[in-house]
């Protein structure tokens, strides 16, 4: 039979012998109840937790009740500095991802093109495409946008 498939009959821990404890071993009894949490404590902690909801929650207002027209006229304000943001650095970021991503991927096509004798185009194709999209996209993307 395998040394692997070996029955341990021993009540003692590995390592001890019969009758002997190992020193970082504690004797806990099946069974034994855990401590409870008192009970001031919880009710501290509910109070607590109810506190931070209330401070926390807070409501908005619209002087005329009209929350469309809030949202409206803060995103007119603010739509200059978004497109601004957008084209200079959230486009140009993910352009570089691309960019970075097309490179890699057409290495490893002419390498496995050079192991398997057979390119690979999916890879290659959809990653160009989402480098077209993002180097386009300033042109577009406004005009559907609304601003």
């Amino acid at each position: 039979m395998s040394p692997f498939f070996c029955v341990r009959t021993s009540p003692e821990p590995y390592g001890a012998r019969a009758g002997q404890r190992l020193p970082a071993q504690r004797l806990d009894p099946q069974g034994a109840e855990k401590e409870k949490m008192p009970v001031k404590k919880k009710l501290t902690a509910v109070c607590v937790l109810m506190a931070a909801v209330c401070l926390f929650a807070a409501t908005a207002f619209a002087e005329t009740g009209d929350v469309a027209g809030v949202i409206q006229s803060t995103w007119q304000s603010a739509a200059q500095q978004i497109k601004t943001v957008v084209n200079t650095v959230v486009f140009p970021a993910l352009d570089l991802i691309l960019v970075i991503a097309f490179f890699v991927k057409a290495g490893t096509t002419y390498y496995e093109y050079r192991k398997h004798g057979q390119i690979e185009w999916t890879g290659l194709i959809l990653l160009f495409a989402g480098l077209v999209l993002t180097l386009t996209a300033p042109l577009y993307i406004w005009t559907i946008a609304g601003v």
